[in-house]
């Protein structure tokens, strides 16, 4: 997960959840919809090649689906195309192994995805 400041555009890398089982996710996420009190989600959301549709698209919809429903707050899906590999690449210049990175990809994944949305809507008021 990451966190950013709609406003300001600037974003951090926050944590990343590990549910234990099936359902889980949105329990650990309620703490921090407390917490942070965003105004929007977004979920990444990734693309096939092609015409082909990735094949975790229609999870990661539902996951908005169920997180829109919960939190009643909006959910924009952004395209995360190479977000990982970005979040290593970035991670790479702090130095360290691929165990140390590995750590911190998921984050930093996400904060790269937040970006993309704030890049997206840089025209919006």
């Amino acid at each position: 997960m990451a966190v950013g400041e709609l406003e300001l555009r600037l974003t951090h890398p926050l944590c990343t959840l590990k549910p234990a089982r099936k359902g889980q996710d949105l329990e650990l996420i309620d703490p921090l919809m407390r917490e942070w009190r965003p105004v929007v989600l977004v979920v990444g959301l990734p693309t096939g090649s092609g015409a082909l549709e990735h094949p975790l698209a229609k999870r990661c919809r539902a996951f908005a689906a169920r997180l829109q429903a919960r939190f009643k707050v909006p959910v924009q899906m952004v395209d995360e195309g190479y977000s990982s590999t970005e979040a290593d690449s970035l991670l790479m210049q702090t130095g360290g192994n691929w165990k140390d990175r590995k750590q911190h990809l998921d984050q930093v994944a996400a904060q790269q995805i937040l970006e993309t949305y704030f890049e997206r809507t840089a025209s919006r008021p």
